[in-house]
């Protein structure tokens, strides 16, 4: 069982609980872009987000740059739990982290994932090749405007955003210097989540390369942060998986 702690989210306790989701942000976001999942997701689907360093209770901690190093602090924290169904759900940042995981997992665990959802996500081979986090200050302010994601009265806020731009900062470099091992595919299913408004199908299919069986894509509309605007579609896709 998971204990509601600083590190774990509980969205949704699920009493007929056949599956635990643990879901993972995008960058500079938290496990709170999960909170509207919980009056549709069910009683099925124990829904975990995980709270990862650097952001709303745990502003004050570090946050991780270096993906092995968080993936393993996760990997303990789970461990224990493993033996009950679980699958991932990463959201563009979270997609990569996802991803990561369940090599772990695979290497290390005799469990394995149901499924892993990789979302609004390019292939770690094409970030690597973005340098986001080495932009300057009032660089990396403009950048995330252009997103339309957050609230304007915040990042024209120099006193806000000084507080925010480190984790925005780190979980860039946690992807951006992410290099995904060479070798063995994944055996886990692979489901991709993408808005071709955001990503071309070619480029959001190019994670097969990491995966041994073929990946079921499925489409939204609504742009890179089509979470907000399809939460209800992605819980309906979840939940069919699940029932699969």
């Amino acid at each position: 069982m998971i204990s509601r702690s600083k590190c774990f989210k509980i969205i949704n306790r699920a009493a007929h609980k056949k599956l635990r989701l643990y879901c993972l942000p995008y960058a500079g976001g938290n496990a709170s872009i999960y909170a509207s999942f919980k009056d549709q997701i069910g009683d099925e689907i124990e829904l975990v987000a995980i709270q990862l360093p650097g952001r709303s209770e745990r502003m004050f901690e570090e946050a991780f740059t270096d993906m092995d190093a968080l993936v393993e602090t996760i990997y303990r924290q789970i461990a224990s739990t493993l033996h009950e169904p679980f699958a991932f759900c990463g959201y563009s940042m979270g997609g990569v982290i996802a991803y990561a995981l369940t090599r772990k997992i695979e290497m290390y665990s005799r469990y394995r994932p149901e499924f892993t959802i990789i979302s609004a996500t390019k292939p770690v081979e094409l970030l690597i090749q973005n340098k986001k986090h080495m932009l300057d200050d009032d660089a990396l302010i403009d950048m995330l405007k252009t997103y339309k994601a957050s609230p304007e009265a915040v990042l024209e806020s120099r006193e806000l955003m000084d507080l925010l731009l480190p984790t925005i900062r780190a979980d860039y470099q946690l992807i951006e210097t992410y290099k995904a091992p060479e070798g063995r595919r994944l055996e886990t299913p692979l489901i991709l989540f993408n808005s071709e408004e955001d990503m071309s199908k070619e480029t959001i299919c190019a994670w097969q390369k990491y995966f041994k069986y073929d990946a079921k894509y499925i489409t939204f509309e609504g742009g890179h942060f089509f979470i907000h605007t399809q939460g209800d579609k992605m819980i309906e896709e979840i939940k069919g998986l699940v029932a699969s």
